[in-house]
This record gives structure tokens, sequence and C-alpha cells, in this order.
């Protein structure tokens, strides 16, 4: 039986892109720095890493349309901070954005992973950013690693 797996360590001619909004920069900061931390021990050099900004997260999928299109890129790593309010906006901002993000992933002949936090409360997003839960850009670094891998031994078949 043949198995497939993705591997950390992959090379590519061509550079991640991180695009990350700067709405909760205290939150979005530390997710790139934990994705750029991740790429970097797993052998990425810093022009092997490109990061667009983003006003916002509703902004994310369009920008990532772009990044796919232009087939500049081996992955794309979308990160955010979608933090609850006191109004509905929270919903419509996590739904769009997430579904979008997915949707494109779906379709993509690149990697696209989603590391866009969906919070309760400020706190909450400091611990997955960092904090006691780890930081969610370094995790999904290392999953658009094993995904770009993966791709290229599904891209064999």
């Amino acid at each position: 039986m043949k198995t497939y797996q993705g591997k950390m360590l992959s090379q590519s001619e061509k550079p991640v892109a991180i695009i990350v909004s700067d709405f909760n920069t205290a939150i979005t900061e530390p997710l790139v720095g934990g994705a750029v931390t991740q790429l970097q021990q797993q052998g990425l050099t810093e022009d092997e890493m490109v990061v667009v900004h983003v006003p916002g997260a509703l902004e994310i999928p369009a920008v990532a349309q772009k990044l796919v299109d232009s087939e500049r890129f081996s992955g794309l790593i979308c990160l955010g901070a979608v933090i609850q309010g006191e109004t509905d906006h929270y919903q419509v901002v996590v739904n769009q954005t997430v579904s979008q993000i997915a949707n494109l992933a779906r379709v993509s002949p690149i990697p696209v992973v989603n590391g866009v936090l969906t919070t309760n409360t400020f706190d909450q997003a400091v611990q997955r950013s960092g904090g006691k839960a780890g930081n969610k850009g370094f995790e999904v670094a290392g999953s658009l690693l094993l995904m770009r891998s993966l791709y290229e031994q599904l891209a064999m078949l």
C-alpha cells in the first residue's frame, strides 16, 4: 500500500506568502512572528517569505485569491484576529472570512491555511498568539509546509 504524508522539510522555488490583518495588531504581530519562526526553523530564509498586510480580516480572502492567481507563491498563510464585541458584526466577519478562506483552499492549486483567530475575548486571543495556548501562527506555518509537501507528492500521481 502506498501512503502519502506531508513532510516539514520541503523546498520550493517560490516563496510562501503570509497575509495578515492589521486590525488587532497586538494579536496579529505575534502570529506573524510565530509563522516566521516556524518557517525559519524549517530552513526557509527571509527571501523565501513575503508578508502582505491588509486592513482587516474581511480583506484576507480577496488578497489571498489575487496571490493564488499570481502563480508566484508555493503556499499562503492567512492570519488575523476577530474578537467578539457587543454587536452581530463579529458573526458576519467570522463567517465570511473563514468560509471564503476555506473555499479558496478547496480549489487552489497551492495550499492555503487558515490562522485567523476567532475568540470571545481579547485574553483568549492573547493566549492563542503566544500565550498559554501556544501560537497559532507557528502552528499553521507548520501545517502549510506539510500541505505544500503533500501537494507536491500528489501532483506525481
